[in-house]
Parts: structure tokens; C-alpha cells; sequence
């Protein structure tokens, strides 16, 4: 008796220790098939025996009736391929639904061979897979959003391993450069960079990768056309449970028409400062010399005002040339000697138009403002019985100016000369680099002056009309 005991107390520890092997396994119930009656044996593991699903001896069709209807027929198939070649069996199926929840199984077994060597029995073992299917189909699902998510917006997004190994780009990679998924490898992005971009961009991502600080710079990168564009890159790593960077994941967004709109607004504020400033110290000079050539305040402020008011006709030109406009040295001329026509003709012009170029224009109206003041003061356009001709004429690389004033009663040649020759030598031969000479006439004045093209057009001057005035 005592015997007997301890034999069935080593028989319940064994299966205890049975038990335990198999439920570290993930295995939650054992079962036998005999092949010759059709019956099936299945025996639970561990506290929780399943009941519902697992019984001690049933017919093989009252277990199959518990698989999921759309798996019941491969697991009979898979059953009949064993059976018939010996080979092992291995299958996976769902449960029917219990309790509102179905469970993936995976059934295994291992034939047993008769004296025929013909299948007997089937022993297997049945495997809970619920947790690990539910791991899989979160995790599908989770990769079918971020690539809906990654697939559905503009910018390139991609990913790195923890050493910085790129290993992933949207469909907007190969938008942006062109090529082809296959082609790319780890280090392909970097052959990309523009060169001047290389090192800082090198650097910057050796540091994130060391620090784990996010990744942010702008830098160019190669686009489809062999041209380069600015791109916005960022990044940011992700951590396992210890703490350790095990990805990157980043986005790269095209910012190049922002960066030219930001360089286009960079160099118009540096001209508008630029001209801004030329405009301040050209009025202090219009001041101070409007002061040193003396007279009442009303004679000063007069002069001012008119020198002033040509400045800002000269204005209007330029800003009709900043807008895609033509400014002509006759336009000019026209605006500037408006005022003082009349239906008498006394002001007439001829010969060779050329362009001015906007930076040239302020120059070129102070010094005709000066002459048409002082024919207005003592010259041509004195009264009424005066001529004014203003001809143009082209001459290789030159343009030459004449400037001829007829009266009946000419001033004399120093009236109204002391601002003229400051003008023409700090306009006409320094800013303009060009030439002027004056002189008196029977019948008035003649001033001729000589600019290069150079000084007044950045492309050259157009073919003149001859015998035509300048419109």
C-alpha cells in the first residue's frame, strides 16, 4: 500500500511538472486522433480546462464543428494530408466564437505508425496564439496607418535605424529625385546634399545621432532636374523601454519658393536702403548748395521745392521701369520740360533715343532740371519769344547731348552758372563719367555734353530714330 501511494504521488508530480512545461510552451491542451475509429482524446492544461472547447472523448466531427466555419475546411484537409503521407501536422485555425470572442489555435502533431507503417494515431499538442495574432494585427494595422498617413502628405518622410542607416522613403522620394525604390541604399541621401551643404549637414546628424536631440536644418538637396532645391529636414528618435534610440523618423519639406521669395525680399529691402540713402544725401546736397548759392528764403525754398520736385518725377520713371516698363532718355527729357511747353513749339527734340537704366535716372533728371530752370530764370524759356532744341545724338559707345537756347535777349554767360558747374562736375563727370562744355552764342547758349551708354543702360542702348523726336 505504501508502495502504491508513493508510485501515485510521483505520478501527480511528474504531471504537475508535465503541465508546467507545457503551459511555459504556450500550450493549453494535449490531444490523440484514432485514425481508425474517428475519435479524438484532448486533455487541458493548467486550472482553466476549457471546458466548452475541449472534451475528454469526442467524435473528430464534434471537434471540427468548434473551428471557425471558414477554416473548417482546411483543417480537414490538412488532417487527410497527414494522415495519408505520415507527414507531421501543423495547422492554425479560429476557434468559433466564445463569449463574443473567437481564439487563434495552432494544433500540432506527430503520426504514430502501425505494423504497416500506415498512420494510426495522430498526438499533438493545441497552442493558444490569441495574444501574439492580436500583437500582429495591431501591428498591421498600425503600419497601414502610418503608411496611409506617410503616403498622403506632401513632404518626403522617411526613417533610420538607430545608427542612422536610412531605410525607408514615401512615394514623395521618388517624386522629388527621381529615382527608383531599388536604387536607393543607406547612404544614397547623402550623395544628394548639395556640396556646399555637405559638411554642416554631416555634422549636424552625427551630432543628433550621439545625442539623441532632435534633427533640424535646412539644407539643398539634388531634385528630379539636376537642379537644387532647399529643404526643410527634421527628425526625431525613438526609444525602446532602457531608454535606447532604435529609430529615426523624419520629414523633409520643400521650402525652396519660400527661400527665393526670402532672398527676393533680402535684396529689394537692400536696394530700397540703398536708394533710400543716395535719395538722403543727394537732398542734403541739393540743400546745402541751394543755400551757398544764396538769396531770400523764398529764393532758397523755391529752389529747393523745383529741385525737389524733379527728384520726385524722376521717381515716377524709375518705379514704371522697376514694373517691367521702358524709361528713355526722351521720356525723360519730356516729363522734366512738360511744364514749360506751350502751343507756340518753342521747345522742340530730335534725334537718337537710347534707355536709361533706373540707377541712372535720378542723376540724368537733376542735371536737365538744372538747365531748364536757368533757361526758365535767364535763358530760352525766359518769356515767351524763346527756343529750346535738345538734340540727341548716338555715336558709337556715346550719347551727345546738345543743349542750344535762343533769345532775344541773352543773359550773360555767368547768370545762373555757380550751381551748373558744380552740377556738371559732380553728375555729369563723376557720377556719370561723362563730359560737358558750355558756351555762349549770338543768339544765346550752347552746352554740349558726351555720356557712354555704359553709364545710362546696363544692356546697351537701342537703336536710335533719327528725324524723329523722343517720345
Amino acid at each position: 500500500m505504501r508502495n502504491r501511494d508513493e508510485l501515485a504521488g510521483k505520478l501527480s508530480a511528474a504531471r504537475q511538472r508535465v503541465d508546467m512545461a507545457l503551459q511555459a510552451g504556450g500550450i493549453v491542451g494535449t490531444w490523440d486522433l484514432n485514425v481508425a475509429t474517428d475519435t479524438i482524446a484532448i486533455g487541458a492544461t493548467g486550472p482553466d480546462d476549457r471546458k466548452a472547447l475541449y472534451r475528454r472523448e469526442d467524435q473528430l466531427e464534434s471537434l471540427l464543428a468548434t473551428v471557425h466555419p471558414d477554416d473548417r475546411k482546411r483543417v480537414r484537409d490538412e488532417l487527410a494530408s497527414s494522415i495519408a503521407t505520415g507527414a507531421d501536422f501543423h495547422c492554425k485555425y479560429r476557434s468559433e466564437p466564445c463569449e463574443g470572442e473567437a481564439l487563434w489555435l495552432a494544433a500540432l502533431g506527430k503520426p504514430v505508425l502501425d505494423q504497416r507503417n500506415g498512420v494510426s494515431r495522430l498526438v499533438g499538442v493545441f497552442i493558444d496564439l490569441t495574444q501574439q495574432e492580436k500583437a500582429a494585427d495591431a501591428l498591421e494595422l498600425s503600419d497601414r496607418r502610418f503608411n496611409i498617413v506617410s503616403e498622403s502628405i506632401p513632404d518626403i518622410v522617411w526613417s533610420a535605424d538607430g545608427d542612422g542607416r536610412h531605410d525607408y522613403f514615401n512615394r514623395r522620394w521618388r517624386e522629388f529625385t527621381g529615382m527608383d525604390p531599388d536604387d536607393i541604399g543607406p547612404e544614397t541621401w547623402i550623395g544628394l546634399v548639395h556640396p556646399d551643404d555637405e559638411p554642416r549637414v554631416m555634422e549636424t546628424w552625427a551630432a543628433c545621432l550621439e545625442t539623441g536631440d532632435p534633427y533640424a536644418i535646412d539644407y539643398r538637396f539634388r531634385y528630379r532636374d539636376g537642379k537644387y532645391r532647399w529643404l526643410r529636414v527634421q527628425a526625431k528618435p525613438l526609444r525602446d523601454a532602457q531608454g535606447v534610440i532604435v529609430r529615426w523618423y523624419g520629414t523633409s519639406t520643400d521650402i525652396d519658393d519660400a527661400k527665393q521669395l526670402e532672398a527676393e525680399r533680402e535684396a529689394v529691402a537692400h536696394e530700397l536702403d540703398h536708394r533710400i540713402g543716395n535719395l538722403f544725401a543727394l537732398v542734403n546736397s541739393l540743400v546745402n548748395v541751394s543755400v551757398r548759392e544764396g538769396g531770400t528764403v523764398a529764393d532758397v525754398a523755391e529752389a529747393i521745392r523745383g529741385r525737389l520736385t524733379a527728384l520726385h518725377e524722376a521717381h515716377g520713371l524709375i518705379r514704371h521701369g522697376d514694373q517691367g516698363g521702358t524709361t528713355s532718355m526722351g521720356k525723360l527729357l519730356r516729363t522734366l520740360l512738360r511744364p514749360y511747353e506751350d502751343e507756340s513749339g518753342r521747345i522742340s527734340m530730335d534725334g537718337d533715343d537710347v534707355e536709361v537704366a533706373a540707377s541712372a535716372v535720378t542723376p540724368v533728371a537733376l542735371v536737365f532740371h538744372e538747365l531748364a530752370t536757368n533757361a526758365v530764370k535767364y535763358g530760352a524759356l525766359r518769356d515767351g519769344a524763346g527756343v529750346l532744341r535738345v538734340t540727341l545724338n548716338r555715336r558709337d559707345d556715346r550719347l551727345i547731348v546738345y543743349w542750344e537756347e535762343e533769345c532775344p535777349s541773352p543773359a550773360p554767360a555767368s547768370a545762373g552758372t555757380g550751381f551748373g558747374s558744380k552740377l556738371f562736375r559732380t553728375v555729369v563727370e563723376g557720377q556719370l563719367g561723362g563730359t560737358a562744355a558750355r558756351a555762349s552764342t549770338p543768339d544765346g547758349l550752347a552746352i554740349s555734353m558726351s555720356f557712354p551708354l555704359s553709364s545710362l543702360t546696363r544692356t546697351g542702348a537701342p537703336e536710335g530714330r533719327r528725324g524723329q523726336a523722343p517720345e
